[in-house]
């Protein structure tokens, strides 16, 4: 009798604390959005790898005076700026 009573009590907050947590999420509104700089803009640190021994990791990082223009880029946008 004591193990259907403990059954029923376990039932019921399972079943009851999703219908509370929906009711608390709809209370304090939508989440914020994520600024698209975070997502769509330049990362600070890219292509991250570990050594196989994982003594070592390895990563691009922009230098720090660095034309994020690539110079081959430059030149293909003066070329396409003269036949235009």
């Amino acid at each position: 009798m004591k193990l259907l009573k403990l059954r029923f009590a376990f039932v019921c907050v399972f079943l009851l604390a999703p219908l509370a947590t929906a009711i608390a999420d709809k209370a304090t509104g939508p989440p914020q959005l994520i600024d698209r700089d975070v997502i769509f803009g330049n990362p600070e640190i890219a292509a991250a790898q570990l050594s196989p021994d994982g003594k070592y990791v390895a990563f691009l990082k922009p230098w720090k005076d660095a034309d994020p223009d690539i110079p081959i880029l430059r030149e293909a946008k003066a070329e396409y700026a003269k036949l235009q």
